[in-house]
């Protein structure tokens, strides 16, 4: 009886480790995944981060440009302006 007490017990023992064994590579497995997915968060903030950066200093340049350019215009005379005034042909 004894032996047979022994090898229900070696057995069970058995079964425990392969289910701890199991639990331990499914834990490795979701540790890893969530390493993998807070690097991916980590680098999808930081390109979002300098795409907004440079979404922003395109659009201060836009704006700068169409100043100067407003500025510009209305400081230096278009010469096709003053040549179509000049024309005799309106």
């Amino acid at each position: 009886m004894s032996w047979f007490l022994g090898t229900v017990s070696w057995f069970l023992g058995t079964v425990s480790w392969f289910l701890g064994t199991v639990s331990w590579f499914l834990g490795t497995v979701s540790w890893f995944l969530g390493t993998v997915s807070w690097f991916l968060g980590t680098m999808s903030r930081f390109f979002g981060t300098v795409s907004w950066f440079l979404g922003t200093m395109s659009r201060f340049l836009g704006t700068v440009s169409r100043f100067f350019g407003t500025v510009l215009g209305l400081l230096v005379p278009d010469d096709r302006n003053i040549e179509a005034l000049k024309s005799p042909q309106l």
